[in-house]
């Protein structure tokens, strides 16, 4: 199948658009996780502190956990 410059130049055109839309939607997605990283970290603060109650600093279990998760 042969192609035009003229066609060439459309599907290039094409392509470009649609690339660009991803990337919006992509930055767009970026900019929402650091704040549903930070309201995670709250609620599993929240979690860390109600399940060690006064028998653990829940700053010490909270540093053992992202020691844990860092490792992984």
């Amino acid at each position: 199948m042969k192609l035009t410059k003229s066609q060439l130049k459309q599907i290039i055109k094409e392509e470009i658009e649609l690339y660009e839309a991803e990337g919006e939607e992509v930055l767009a997605a970026l900019e929402d996780v650091p704040a549903e990283a930070r309201s995670m970290a709250v609620k599993i603060k929240k979690e860390i502190e109600k399940m060690a109650g006064d028998r653990i600093d829940p700053e010490v279990l909270a540093q053992a956990v992202a020691a844990l998760v860092a490792a992984d």
